[in-house]
């Protein structure tokens, strides 16, 4: 016994010591002479410190994961990203993180499938991300096998030897891109758009679900009544309003909004056209590209996403409303 008895005091004594070391030149981190001698005493002291000591000697009692953000890769990829709260923390602190997920579906008449239902349930999709204070202070892992377009739902709690965090409160949401339509473009309320290396054109619905129901509802009694009693909406080229800006569109039909946003990058104001088919209840706008050749995720800040590692441009115009005929559908514009 007496023959390791005097070394492992001897590594004792040196592990105190530069925890010591550590803890000073924490404080003086921004020092370069300090942070360099701060690394390498963790290089010599770190792995005899966590094997001579047991974990709850060196971790203390885990901050919840802090800055957490769900970022969109691809359409089938998230991104999560967190930091540690456990900053101040000694170096051989150590803290492992779990991440859960669900599905989020919009709602409507339309009942769950069995699987759907399961899906919106919180499920466990990692739960060994490790992260020291030798190591840094960031973590990340990429979710994917997700549905294009869907959205999900994320939490993150930080757990070691001596407890685990509450999860996140308030989960982080976010939506996987959408694979381009056949015109390099997207879909997002009530509109679908594509895009060539110099134009972009959209494809807007008059009427919406809301403007044809003529049902209003009693205030006393929540009975609806008087159906039909509000005549139908008909467009005219008076009612359409469209205002283009470098960086914003402005789309009104009788009134009512139907596009208003930023858009991703430059357009030519002075290079815009419109047409209305109030008789197949679409408005038809074109536009020019400031900068040729960009590739545009979408046509509004934070509308829908698309992939543009997806999208290659040809030569070609556009070939019309035909190309659009998937998404039209969905509308209600073929």
């Amino acid at each position: 016994m007496s023959s390791w008895w005097g070394p492992f005091l001897w590594s004792l004594a040196v592990g105190i010591i530069g925890i010591v070391v550590l803890s000073f030149t924490r404080l003086r981190k921004y020092s370069a002479l300090l942070e360099e001698t701060r690394e390498n005493v963790l290089f010599l002291i770190a792995p005899l410190a966590l094997t001579l000591l047991p974990a709850t000697w060196t971790d203390q009692y885990p901050a919840p994961p802090a800055k957490v953000k769900a970022i969109p890769v691809s359409p089938t990829e998230i991104r999560l990203v967190w930091s540690s709260g456990s900053r101040m923390y000694g170096p051989l602190h150590t803290e492992q993180y779990r991440v859960e997920m669900r599905n989020v579906w919009k709602q409507n008449t339309v009942p769950l499938t069995e699987a759907q239902e399961k899906a919106t349930k919180w499920r466990v999709v990692g739960d060994d991300f490790e992260v020291t204070g030798a190591d840094g202070w960031t973590c990340s892992t990429v979710v994917d096998n997700l549905e294009a377009g869907g959205e999900t739902e994320y939490r993150v709690t930080a757990w070691n030897s001596r407890g685990e965090t509450p999860m996140l409160q308030n989960p982080v949401r976010a939506k996987t891109k959408l694979m381009p339509n056949d015109e390099d473009g997207g879909s997002g309320p009530n509109y679908v758009w594509g895009q060539t290396k110099e134009r972009v054109t959209v494809v807007v619905k008059l009427k919406t679900e809301e403007d044809d129901d003529h049902t209003t509802v009693d205030p006393a009694t929540g009975e609806k009544r008087n159906p039909g009693a509000r005549p139908p909406l008909i467009v005219t080229s008076k009612q359409i309003d469209v205002k283009l800006k470098p960086k914003e569109l402005l789309v009104k039909v009788a009134g009512k909004e139907r596009l208003n946003g930023q858009l991703p990058f430059f357009a030519v104001p002075d290079d815009l056209t419109w047409t209305l088919e109030a008789e197949k209840n679409a408005l038809e706008l074109e536009f020019a590209k400031r900068d040729p050749g960009t590739k545009w995720p979408t046509l509004l800040q934070g509308h829908p996403e698309i992939d543009v590692e997806e999208v290659v441009f040809s030569s070609r115009m556009f070939g019309g409303k035909g190309k659009f005929k998937p998404e039209l559908m969905k509308l209600g514009l073929t």
